[in-house]
């Protein structure tokens, strides 16, 4: 055992890191040539939705079985004034005198003629 020579040390495969570096040192003075510009067209977006993604407050979800509230179904054909009619009742609509068709009568004026 005392005359036996030391082997040299096996070296280990080169992990993804390392290929990594290795590939950007080869490209390294192409980088620099076109300064940092690219890299900060591509960082930019980067962190602005990062930011955006993990800042973004989530919605709060309810329950259905919380939800008591009346419902209005409006059945209607286009342009009979359903999506009027809603933002009256919500208040989201100002008009100054609003008239309503109904059954087979309708309002001129605030008069009811049937």
């Amino acid at each position: 055992l005392r005359n036996r020579q030391r082997q040299p040390s096996v070296q280990s495969q080169p992990t993804v890191y390392n290929q990594f570096i290795i590939q950007i040192d080869q490209y390294k003075h192409k980088i620099y040539t076109y300064g940092k510009l690219p890299f900060l067209i591509i960082l930019i977006p980067v962190i602005a939705y990062i930011f955006y993604r993990f800042n973004t407050p989530k919605p709060s979800q309810l329950p259905l079985s919380d939800i008591n509230a009346p419902a209005i179904l409006l059945i209607g054909k286009a342009g009979a004034g359903k999506s009027t009619l809603g933002n009256l009742l919500l208040g989201t609509y100002e008009d100054e005198k609003p008239t309503f068709n109904f059954s087979d009568s309708f309002v001129i004026n605030g008069y009811s003629e049937l």
